[in-house]
């Protein structure tokens, strides 16, 4: 499990986490965690990577065009969507 610090008093797990806790988080990160390990990173470039081609195809949907789909990460949001609606990124799945 990703090894993160805590940068801002935060709900997590059902729980208050104060400032400067180091915790094991299962979850998509946000910026209010910095990853401490390996796996952290990966998650945490994984959530900007997604976050950056939403917006990429925000701005895009606001001109007035559409995305290819076949620019689209589906497994990546696949375990995005799967991480958000249970706290487990692999969610049972193979797409991990």
């Amino acid at each position: 499990m990703a090894r993160y610090l805590v940068n801002e008093l935060s709900f997590i797990d059902n729980r208050l986490v104060d400032v400067g806790a180091e915790i094991e988080f299962n979850g998509v990160p946000a910026g209010n965690l910095t990853p401490l390990d390996a796996e952290g990173e990966a998650a945490a470039a994984e959530f900007a990577q997604a976050n950056a081609d939403s917006a990429d195809r925000q701005a895009l949907a606001a001109k007035g065009g559409e995305p290819d789909a076949g620019e689209i990460d589906l497994e990546s949001l696949a375990r995005q969507q799967a991480a958000a609606e249970t706290g487990d990124p692999d969610n049972g799945s193979s797409l991990a």
